[in-house]
């Protein structure tokens, strides 16, 4: 017997587990193989299903029913195995078990998986990372990340793959390297791997592609195409539609080719026929591919089983299955005809009748506006200037239309002088408003509108200049403004915007480079210098002598005290902008420290000088 503690064999007439010590339940001596589970407490044992005797006592967490003359049992994570008398045949030592299926269960351990066959007996080592029921004689197993079949005997019968498909009448897709090909159920390769997609088999054959081009193949493997084809549509009645270029044609099962590919259009089958369309010639075929209808008339339709109605240059007649005309003895084709004139008839009463209702309307409106009627023909005629001089003194809402078209009726009209006024008081009207709107806006699609309307406009200048501005007022480089400068003198978004960016890039400069004392002259004036350096916003600026572009030059200068190595003074500190002319002004205040004979600029505090 199994302790059911450890899980390990004991002598059946045990008391205690040679190997745990727990205290062993006797197992009952029980042949009668009709069990049936039963819960006690939360635990689940087996009962007779006619004596209603316990056979094994409620101890497992769970249980199966049997499959197979075997059930599985569980004891808190661990699985085991009892046969129909109840009798443990395996140790609890499995993560999982499987119920039996065709003879064989499939057991886990440590995220491993091996088979068992009904006796228990373990076919394969723990080494698979997952195993697939048995189809027929075979089951997919997975090692190493790959695919392989294996038989009942535990063996492996195929080389690996990188993913097996479920077996479809004994045959299955495999892949490997994203190419696809076949194996049978017996895990012979039957199509090597070559193919780019083998779609599902329709009875018993399937589409395979192949460098863009599909073919058939059969469950033995064998190519029945005799050449590839841009497309295979599916089977229908045992026959599928193929595509060469821009033609269609048709193939049978056997992947022979009954219809060549030289038609635009293949319609679906209906009663076994199919119409075909070929430069907008239209014919039928059937299931065989034979022309039933050749392709030479500008309308085919199906009138009845051996009918067809075909419309030609010369009219409508009916054809039969054999291309004998019938139009004079086929019923259906008299019906056909006698529909046709009534709705040929019911479209001319519904046009002529829409004609009616329009011109009904158009006269209603005439005559409710007032301009209907022989008078108003006379004036129309006679009275042109002044019905269009009107039109111009009734526009409204800054339309110049009325104005541009009397101009252009009427160059010598006697009203001409007045309407080139209202037309100049008008444009200037619309161009303010415009105008403002853009102003309003401020954007440079907004200008940009405005210059396309009036491109010698009183603003066209300033739009110009604000479409610059726009662009470049986020800038941090001051060159763009300076630039701004030249071509726009006297900007004073320009000067405020350079005044802003200095007094950061000095204030910049003084936090990061060593400033110099160079002369200290009787006036109390001291000028400094920045020496050459990789700061961007000044090393772009040395001029060619080599001397720095900018120069700051403290004036006003109140010292307020002096001792024998250092000084402090204040003032206002001067910038000037040679190529713009522009002056910048700031606060200063500092103090110089003596080193050895020379001074060395200790510290320098900055703040913008306004107004």
């Amino acid at each position: 017997m199994i302790c059911i503690k450890c899980g390990k064999f004991i002598d059946d007439d045990s008391k205690f587990c040679t190997f745990c010590g727990q205290k062993i339940i006797a197992q009952i001596d029980y042949t009668g193989g009709d069990l049936e589970p039963f819960c006690q407490n939360s635990k689940w044992g087996y009962k007779d299903k006619n004596t209603r005797d316990v056979v094994v006592s409620p101890k497992y967490s769970a249980i199966t029913e049997f499959a197979e003359k075997r059930a599985i049992v569980i004891m808190g994570k661990i699985y085991s195995i009892v046969n129909e008398n109840g009798k443990e045949l395996v140790p609890f030592k499995y993560d999982f078990i499987s119920e039996f299926e065709n003879g064989y269960s499939r057991v886990k351990r440590d995220n491993l998986w091996a088979l068992l066959d009904i006796d228990c007996k373990q076919l394969t080592p723990f080494i698979y990372e997952s195993i697939g029921s048995f189809v027929k004689e075979v089951a997919k197993v997975k090692i190493n990340g790959k695919w392989a079949l294996i038989d009942k005997l535990g063996q492996q019968i195929t080389d690996e793959y990188d993913e097996i498909f479920d077996f479809e009448n004994s045959v299955a897709k495999v892949k490997q390297d994203n190419l696809f090909g076949l194996i049978d159920d017996s895990g012979k390769e039957i199509l090597v791997c070559k193919f780019d997609h083998v779609f599902d088999f329709e009875k018993d054959v399937a589409k395979a592609r192949i460098s863009n081009e599909y073919i058939l193949i059969n469950k033995a493997g064998v190519i029945m195409t005799k050449k590839g084809y841009d497309e295979i549509f599916d089977f229908e009645n045992s026959v599928a539609k193929v595509k060469q270029g821009v033609f269609f044609g048709l193939i049978d099962d056997s992947g022979k080719e009954i219809l060549p590919c030289d038609y635009h259009s293949i319609f679906e089958f209906e009663n076994r026929i199919a119409q075909v369309t070929k430069f907008h010639k239209h014919g039928f075929v059937n299931l065989s591919g034979e022309k039933i209808i050749p392709c030479k008339y500008e309308k085919v339709i199906v009138l009845a089983h051996d009918a067809f109605a075909v419309k030609s240059h010369e009219g409508w007649t009916c054809l039969n299955s054999q291309g004998k005309d019938v139009s004079q003895s086929d019923a259906n084709f008299e019906s056909f005809i006698k529909r046709k004139k009534r709705r040929t008839r019911t479209r001319k009463v519904i046009l002529l009748l829409s004609i009616l209702i329009l011109l009904v309307i158009f006269v209603s409106f005439e005559y409710s506006t007032g301009k209907f009627g022989l008078e108003n023909g006379v004036r129309r005629v006679f009275y042109a200037e002044e019905i269009a001089w009107e039109d111009v003194m009734n526009s409204s809402g800054g339309n110049t239309t009325s104005m541009e078209n009397y101009i252009a009726k009427y160059p010598n009209g006697k009203y001409l002088e007045h309407v080139q006024v209202i037309l100049t008081n008008t444009g200037l009207a619309n161009e303010k408003k415009l105008w403002t709107k853009s102003l309003k806006e401020n954007t440079v699609q907004s200008f940009n509108w405005y210059i396309a309307q009036y491109p010698e406009g009183t603003h066209t200048v300033e739009a110009k200049k604000n479409i610059v501005w726009i662009k470049i007022r986020n800038s941090k480089k001051v060159k763009y403004f300076n630039n701004f400068l030249r071509e726009y003198p006297g900007d004073k978004r320009a000067i405020h915007k350079i005044k802003q960016l200095e007094w950061r890039d000095v204030k910049l400069v003084l936090a990061k480079w060593e400033a110099e004392v160079l002369v200290f002259n009787t006036e109390n004036m001291i000028e400094l210098t920045f020496p050459e350096g990789e700061f961007y916003d000044f090393a772009v600026a040395i001029k060619n002598n080599g001397k720095a572009y900018f120069k700051f030059t403290f004036s006003e200068v109140k010292k307020y005290k002096e001792s024998s190595n250092q000084i402090f003074f204040n003032g206002v500190m001067t910038r000037k902008e040679y190529s713009t002319g522009v002056v910048l002004e700031w606060y200063t205040w500092a103090s110089a420290k003596r080193v050895g004979s020379e001074w060395k600029l200790n510290e320098i505090k900055v703040k913008e000088k306004k107004g």
